[in-house]
């Protein structure tokens, strides 16, 4: 997680990337935007629209509970959209 000096809670992000599948997985299943997944080399960058930075860091310290189900389809979907990308 990243800060700089000024930044509130309140800080909505117009655009939030990231390589992680598992932090992907739970802002898709918490209904938040995907926009695109861009490629990187051999890695996907899941690229999110408005995403609260309170939301982010309640994320990193273990506050976001998900349905383990929706989670697990969730990131099945995101491997197998950046495993078809690879390919191309």
């Amino acid at each position: 997680m990243w800060t700089y000096p000024g930044m509130t809670n309140m800080t909505i992000l117009s655009e939030f990337k990231t390589s992680d599948l598992v932090i992907a997985a739970v802002l898709k299943t918490s209904g938040k935007e995907l926009t695109t997944i861009e490629m990187k080399g051999m890695r996907g960058i899941f690229v999110f629209k408005d995403v609260e930075q309170s939301f982010l860091n309640d994320i990193d310290m273990g506050n976001i509970l998900v349905e383990p189900n929706d989670f697990h389809n969730t990131t099945k979907q995101l491997t197998s959209i950046v495993r078809r990308k690879q390919q191309n």
